[in-house]
């Protein structure tokens, strides 16, 4: 699947890291199928057959992270970016869990 041109890295607060996992974006009460690209402490990079409004509120649910509240911010060629609605203590959480999970490999 392929996405639009990342960001430049001086523009992003978070370490990103590729992802490739199956997960769901439930908006309201439905839940629509996605693969997760990417992802950061601050938001990532889903691909999806629903093609929701910037500004929609999305909750992304993991398998290995507890339900993530955000926002669209932006659609991509096969799916759409989310930034993730946390505040700074829970932010550092995910962080933390990501790098966890990078050093287990459980990354691509």
């Amino acid at each position: 699947m392929s996405v639009s041109h990342p960001l430049p890295a001086e523009r992003r607060s978070s370490r990103r890291y590729p992802y490739s996992k199956e997960a769901d974006a439930r908006i309201g009460e439905v839940s629509h199928p996605c693969e997760v690209m990417n992802i950061s402490a601050n938001g990532a990079a889903l691909a999806s057959r629903t093609r929701p409004e910037v500004g929609t509120a999305v909750h992304l649910l993991l398998e290995e992270i507890e339900p993530l509240p955000a926002t669209v911010t932006r659609q991509l060629v096969d799916g759409f970016a989310i930034e993730f609605d946390l505040d700074l203590s829970r932010e550092g959480d995910i962080a933390d869990k990501l790098t966890y999970l990078a050093d287990m490999r459980q990354f691509l």
